[in-house]
């Protein structure tokens, strides 16, 4: 089944309407943060797709002073530790305590071995149209 919305589907998992659900890491912790206990994340073996987190100053930036401080505040031990405990995002930073709504990345190396993908996000950019055509015709074979 397709949804029109990526909302949807983790939502009607949630829901037990659906069994499973393709979806980004988030949603899912934010769904376990929550106190579901009828959900569990699964990484596939087959891939991890790792997303990559950015922060940036602008050149010329007025407050320069301030954006370096911001920068060193957002990527601190102590702003970082507050996220894998009470957030669904995921810290940028190794070795921060996670809440138990997140699985360590440990696992998630154990699960997919060396098959942990970064997109350069110029690629994925680029790509993006013919990656959802692709997912869709792969999902629609499967739904058949």
């Amino acid at each position: 089944m397709l949804l029109e919305s990526s909302g949807s589907i983790h939502k009607a998992v949630a829901d037990g309407e659906y069994g499973v659900a393709l979806t980004w890491e988030a949603p899912a912790a934010t769904y376990l943060m929550d106190g579901a206990t009828n959900l569990e994340v699964v990484y596939p073996k087959e891939c991890y797709y790792l997303g990559s987190a950015t922060a940036q100053i602008i050149k010329g930036a007025p407050n320069l002073k301030n954006a370096r401080l911001f920068i060193d505040f957002i990527i601190s031990e102590e702003l970082q530790t507050a996220m894998g405990e009470s957030t669904s995002s995921r810290p940028v930073r190794q070795g921060i305590t996670l809440g138990a709504h997140f699985r360590p990345f440990s696992d998630i190396e154990a699960a997919v071995g060396d098959k942990i993908v970064l997109f350069p996000d110029e690629w994925l950019e680029t790509n993006m149209s013919q990656v959802q055509e692709h997912f869709t015709e792969l999902m629609t074979e499967i739904v058949e």
